[in-house]
């Protein structure tokens, strides 16, 4: 899995190295042998088998950033998920945090929603692209 954001007039450096582009990589979290249809760690203190390249993402509250994960072999990948660091308090053990168009309003919104959910929405066809 890989957090970045987008780069700021001011941003010189990250804690990936220098600011080429128009994102910067501020974490790499990756495991070996991971099994099963999901997976789930902390991003500021990853355990177990998860290592976090250069060093764990400590949030910023002014940065909105964006988490994106894909297997090795980019077989399978996750959809982008925007937060801040205060969207943390939004989350329990077994929550999930997504994006959701909404038609009404033509705007995107947060919803967590329970971890079965979130699977089963998953498996359904209609979400694969």
């Amino acid at each position: 899995m890989i957090i970045y954001h987008d780069r700021l007039a001011s941003d010189t450096n990250s804690a990936a190295g220098t600011a080429d582009g128009p994102t910067i990589e501020d974490a790499r979290y990756s495991t070996e042998g991971l099994s099963g249809q999901s997976a789930s760690f902390r991003i500021d203190a990853p355990t177990g088998e998860w290592v976090a390249t250069p060093t764990p993402l400590m949030p910023d509250p002014a940065i909105t950033y964006t988490a994106f994960g894909a297997t090795s072999d980019n077989t399978s990948s996750t959809s982008h998920v925007s937060f801040q660091a205060d969207d943390a308090g939004k989350l329990k053990p077994g929550k999930v945090l997504v994006q959701r168009y909404d038609e009404s309003r033509q705007v995107t919104v947060d919803a967590v929603v329970p971890l079965q959910e979130f699977l089963h929405e998953a498996q359904d066809r209609k979400n694969c692209q």
